[in-house]
């Protein structure tokens, strides 16, 4: 066989090997895990993220955060006429 054919299928082996690899990176890296801490409890007045965060993520926390919308993971605070009091939210009376 000529020498340019098979350096030539060794390029594109290692080509489609690199692409295997890099695609088995990015796949690992959307693992999610569940929020680390202490959840807080549920309640009326509670703004509470989901439960999951990405493996890779710095937000992985339970966390008390005024930006907390519901939908961002392992965020949460209390809605207005509510107050933090401990890891729940209780009424302000």
């Amino acid at each position: 066989m000529n020498r340019t054919i098979e350096a030539t299928i060794a390029i594109v082996i290692a080509v489609i090997a690199f692409g295997i690899m890099i695609s088995f990176f990015e796949s690992s890296l959307n693992y999610t895990q569940k929020c680390f801490g202490e959840k807080p409890i549920t309640s009326d007045g509670t703004i509470i993220g989901i439960d999951e965060a990405l493996i890779n993520s710095e937000n992985n926390t339970w966390v008390y955060d005024l930006s907390a919308d519901g939908l961002a993971p392992c965020l949460w605070k209390c809605k207005e006429g509510y107050q933090k009091q401990g890891n729940t939210c209780i009424i302000i009376e």
